[in-house]
C-alpha cells in the first residue's frame, strides 16, 4: 500500500511540476515576445482571409501599435461580416455582428 501512495504521489508531483513548468514558459515566452516589441493578435474573421488581406490587415495592427504583430487567424462565421481583433487586453470588434448589435441598443434607448 505504501508503494501505491509513493507512485501516487510521485505522478502528482510530476503533473505539478510540468503544469508549472509551463507556466513558467508561458510566462518566459511573454515577456521574451514584449522584450522584442511583438504582440500577438488573435484575428477573427467571418471568412477565410487571403494572404494579401492578412498581411493588409498586419501592416495596418503594425502601424497602429508600432510593435511587430504575430496574428492568429480563426474564421467565427457567427460575425456574420468584418473582423473582431483581440489584441493583448484590447479588442477592436469590426464585425457586422457588433454593429447591429450596437444599432439594436441605439434602437432600444
Amino acid at each position: 500500500m505504501h508503494q501505491v501512495i509513493a507512485a501516487n504521489a510521485t505522478l502528482a508531483e510530476s503533473r505539478v511540476g510540468s503544469s508549472a513548468s509551463r507556466g513558467n514558459d508561458n510566462r518566459c515566452d511573454t515577456l521574451r515576445k514584449k522584450l522584442e516589441g511583438v504582440v500577438e493578435a488573435e484575428v477573427h474573421s467571418a471568412f477565410e482571409l487571403s494572404d494579401a488581406q492578412l498581411h493588409d490587415l498586419v501592416q495596418r495592427l503594425e502601424k497602429k501599435t508600432g510593435r511587430k504583430v504575430r496574428a492568429q487567424v480563426s474564421v467565427d462565421r457567427e460575425l456574420i461580416g468584418g473582423v473582431k481583433i483581440v489584441l493583448g487586453d484590447k479588442v477592436i470588434d469590426g464585425s457586422a455582428r457588433a454593429q447591429l448589435g450596437a444599432l439594436e441598443a441605439a434602437l432600444k434607448a
